[in-house]
């Protein structure tokens, strides 16, 4: 069995079948790790727990962030990240 993570909070979440799935143009973004420039590519397809496809259906902005900051260690890429999913989703 596979574990999913919901793409927002990383937290464990079950498979619906695409249900809580978003869509949003695929994008880069760096990180640096260890001295090095290593870019994350982003795909369409962002799954979402159940709490996640709640804020995002109801276009609460600063809920999903909160929500998504929760269990991060860096809070301006994560920051970033939901900002460019919001700029770029379908």
């Amino acid at each position: 069995m596979i574990n999913l993570r919901c793409d927002f909070c990383n937290r464990e979440t079950e498979n619906d079948g695409g249900k809580r799935t978003h869509k949003a143009q695929p994008f880069s973004f760096p990180i640096f790790f260890q001295g090095k420039k290593i870019p994350i590519n982003f795909s369409e397809d962002w799954l979402a727990c159940e709490e996640c496809d709640r804020l995002i259906r109801n276009n609460d902005r600063v809920g999903l962030l909160k929500r998504s900051m929760e269990l991060a260690n860096d809070h301006i890429s994560v920051n970033l990240i939901i900002m460019m999913f919001w700029e770029r989703r379908m």
